[in-house]
């Protein structure tokens, strides 16, 4: 959830209600980046509307929340929302990558969700300027983040990149062959699929808005990093090297862009989110209406 100028923030107001959300579909998470598993994408619509009460919010009905603060009438963080953050966020947006919201610990007081500004606001003033406003969903950047795909204040989240194409993967390879230099043909060919650290699609690459410096290994913002980047570096995956210059064959690199299932070398690259469930979408935005607690 980041931008090259403010990593997550507002965008318009939804004007659909809740039930039009819910009737439509945001990412994964692992621990280790280089044993990811992919999974296909799509992006939901909607907005929360006015609840019974006429206060602004989400209209839900109990019988769809799991109720584990069991009183019946709201979801606890920890057993509910919790695990689709770890599922669909985490990976990204975690407490090394302090210029995107830490969504792994959503309670931080200096970079979390919880009454913690929307830095898209400001070039976008037309929408929220908090990420989570706890009893306020319709006024919370965060349910726009994830149901909503006319996004103008950067990407529907989670962010899933197309996968490398035909040409891309046959640069790279070339790229690897003739001996993964920092030359020309890197600069021209291959820094643009890495992309540049923070920014999303054009020129933002597929690669670089989770890996980067302090982000998710490996640093494709430098993969000539000699301890964190790609070449001649070993890769997390036990009995691989990223990249071996002249043997593209046996680097990490080109089996995971060009794989087409999980392998034992690990899952295919960039790595693609889901969106939330319509129900995954309605438990955030009950949390939220119930003042976002830690519970």
């Amino acid at each position: 959830m980041r931008s090259s100028a403010a990593p997550f923030a507002a965008l318009p107001h939804l004007a659909l209600p809740l039930a039009a959300m819910l009737q439509m579909g945001c990412g994964s998470d692992s621990s280790d980046s280089d044993t990811n598993t992919n999974t296909s994408n799509a992006t939901s619509t909607g907005a929360p509307a006015t609840n019974a009460t006429g206060a602004t919010g989400a209209t839900h009905s109990t019988g769809s929340q799991t109720g584990s603060t069991g009183d019946g009438s709201g979801v606890s963080y920890a057993a509910d929302v919790a695990p689709i953050f770890e599922e669909r966020c985490t990976h990204c947006h975690h407490q090394n990558a302090t210029a995107i919201p830490n969504i792994a610990d959503p309670f931080d007081p200096t970079n979390g969700l919880i009454v913690f500004a929307n830095t898209w606001h400001e070039g976008h003033p037309e929408t929220p300027e908090m990420n989570v406003v706890p009893g306020d969903p319709a006024n919370s950047f965060l349910i726009q983040k994830i149901s909503d795909p006319a996004l103008t204040a950067g990407d529907p989240m989670p962010w899933s990149p197309d996968r490398v194409t035909e040409q891309q993967a046959a640069d790279l390879r070339q790229w690897i062959t003739d001996g993964a230099m920092n030359d020309a043909f890197y600069a021209s060919n291959i820094q643009r699929i890495f992309g540049t650290p923070g920014l999303l699609g054009n020129p933002g690459g597929k690669c670089s808005y989770c890996h980067f410096d302090g982000g998710v290994e490996p640093n494709l913002g430098d993969p000539f990093d000699p301890e964190n980047g790609v070449v001649n570096v070993a890769a997390t995956t036990e009995g691989w090297t990223r990249v071996i210059p002249g043997d593209p064959d046996n680097s990490l690199l080109i089996v995971r862009v060009e794989a087409t299932e999980t392998t034992e070398a690990g899952d295919p690259m960039p790595k693609v989110y889901p969106t939330l469930t319509p129900a995954e979408i309605d438990t955030v935005t009950q949390w939220i209406l119930d003042g976002a607690q830690n519970n």
